[in-house]
């Protein structure tokens, strides 16, 4: 897993210093993001960022929320939709987004022991790496979050939500940051932002209305008046 951090000179904030042939490349496709989905649309929760927009509620009923039923009846529906959603996205990367408060130096470091983590788990985030130090609008605790992307398979997509969920039940990583799904071709972005649910985010008023007519079942309750109304009810 080592070839995960080659190339990255962490003595430069931001990556401004790159070296080795898996450099960090301070443009696309992050730049890439912010031009089709707003320069913010990676603050939590991405579901106030899109006007269409779905909210999955992931949990299962059961009396003890951290037993290994639970988390892993979660993890089950995040993956049964993200591998539909997903299925065959030709240009899909993961970023992970990294906080970063005012007196930390930190900016890649950390976020690359995650991007470890994910390899770990199977999703093969591939350099070239691409980074950037972003100032937070909406989180005052944050100075900035520090976005690292690589490329990764659509076969792969389903196993983001496991590192997603799994940090609030035993044996999961202590994790400050989270990863979002971005499928360019689909116009998409997903966040399994914990155990709880899932937000996903799109430009396309139709391949919105598709992906909340087939996973319907696993739409959020509360929010389930407002999908109606998006794109009308069942």
């Amino acid at each position: 897993d080592g070839a995960v951090c080659e190339g990255f000179d962490e003595s430069q904030p931001g990556g401004a210093g790159v070296s080795g042939p898996n450099a960090v490349k301070a443009n696309e496709p992050i730049e890439k993001s912010f031009r089709m989905f707003g320069p913010d649309w990676f603050e939590l929760p991405i579901f106030k960022r899109q006007r269409w927009r779905l909210r999955f509620e992931l949990r299962a009923l059961l009396s003890n929320r951290d037993s290994l039923d639970f988390g892993l009846h979660s993890i089950r529906n995040a993956q049964a939709v993200l591998a539909d959603v997903f299925a065959d996205s030709t240009e899909l990367y993961g970023v992970i987004a990294w906080p970063m408060q005012a007196s930390e130096s930190r900016l890649l470091s950390e976020s690359l022991d995650y991007a470890r983590y994910l390899r770990h788990r199977g999703i093969k985030v591939e350099p070239p790496f691409y980074s950037r130090a972003v100032a937070s609008q909406y989180h005052q605790d944050w100075a900035t979050i520090n976005l690292v992307a690589g490329r990764i398979d659509s076969s792969q997509a389903p196993l983001a939500a496991d590192p997603s969920i799994n940090v609030e039940f035993a044996g999961g990583p202590k994790r400050a940051g989270w990863i979002h799904l971005v499928s360019f071709d689909r116009a998409l972005i997903a966040n399994v932002y914990d155990h709880r649910g899932m937000d996903i985010i799109g430009l396309d008023f139709h391949r919105m209305k598709s992906i909340y007519q087939r996973h319907n079942a696993l739409l959020s309750d509360f929010d389930r008046p407002t999908f109606d109304a998006l794109y009308g009810r069942q």
